[in-house]
């Protein structure tokens, strides 16, 4: 039977002229829960930042399967973002 992984990116928030990160990071889906690891390259811009790690995880064979927005508790009750999220099968 085929294994996957997942992981996701964000919080995405969606503002005015396109999306603005919000401390987006990579968010790795483990049996003993998650580790979040900061996107974050040089100094370019929160939306460049993103665009690299999407990229980066599709040159990795990941395959993005959905997005949605949810309610962040970590960033704030009533803050609406947005994340992607990805699967690989697993080796």
């Amino acid at each position: 039977m085929q294994k996957w992984e997942y992981c996701a990116i964000g919080p995405i928030k969606i503002g005015e002229g396109g999306w603005r990160g919000e401390s987006p990071q990579k968010i790795s889906f483990t049996s003993a829960g998650f580790e979040t690891t900061p996107i974050q390259k040089d100094e370019a811009s929160e939306a460049d930042n993103i665009a690299y790690e999407i990229a980066t995880l599709g040159k990795d064979g990941w395959e993005l399967v959905s997005c949605g927005d949810v309610g962040n508790i970590l960033v704030g009750v009533g803050h609406i973002y947005h994340y992607l999220y990805f699967k690989r099968a697993r080796e």
